[in-house]
């Protein structure tokens, strides 16, 4: 009963979550996990409130995103201490790795990606999105041309090129046959080829 009352609850907090009402989403998800930590939904209930929190902090006022800011990062930490293998905390790792990159923080958005578990279902996103960084900042030192630091950004673009095609080599695995092409997988070799033409 127990069980079945948290994955309702569960769906539950889902659908808030697609209709934006973030507050209510973040407090079910909050009582899922008190009330069942040990329940098999319990570590998608801390990710969705982590999505919840983080939808909460792109939507605040600027005199409430720090505290908004504070909140995601308790919940994310929370996340990941207690389920640090499963692939939500690695959902986590990734969501919290966007908002480094939003921050124009690409060191911490760098280790982030690449802390996600190799072995994880995120994993090929995490080295997409790692990929994504690396080329971000090599364009970026491109731009200043003679005073660009060469080095860095070959390093940065052989980076994102061996993240882009381990990425896609992945998500091919995985990929069924008989169904279209996901987004993601047309998003990295786009991403693959701009690095290529470059």
């Amino acid at each position: 009963t127990q069980d079945a009352l948290a994955k309702s609850q569960y769906m539950l907090g889902r659908e808030l979550l697609n209709k934006e009402k973030y507050e209510e989403c973040l407090d079910l998800a909050g009582k899922i996990v008190r009330d069942a930590k040990e329940n098999v939904i319990a570590p998608d209930a801390s990710e969705l409130a982590v999505k919840a929190a983080f939808a909460l902090l792109a939507n605040a006022p600027a005199e409430k995103r720090d505290a908004a800011r504070d909140r995601l990062m308790k919940i994310a930490k929370f996340t990941i201490e207690n389920w640090p293998g499963k692939s939500q905390a690695d959902g986590v790792r990734i969501l919290l790795g966007n908002l480094s990159v939003a921050m124009g923080n690409i060191d911490e958005a760098l280790k982030t990606f690449e802390s996600v578990n190799p072995k994880s279902e995120r994993y090929p996103i995490a080295l997409h999105m790692a990929s994504q960084t690396y080329w971000r900042r090599y364009l970026l030192e491109k731009i200043k041309q003679d005073k660009a630091n060469r080095e860095q950004m070959a390093a940065d673009r052989d980076k994102a090129l061996k993240h882009a095609t381990e990425s896609l080599a992945l998500q091919q695995k995985t990929a069924e046959k008989s169904k279209p092409m996901s987004q993601q997988m047309i998003e990295t070799q786009l991403g693959l080829a701009d690095i290529q033409l470059d």
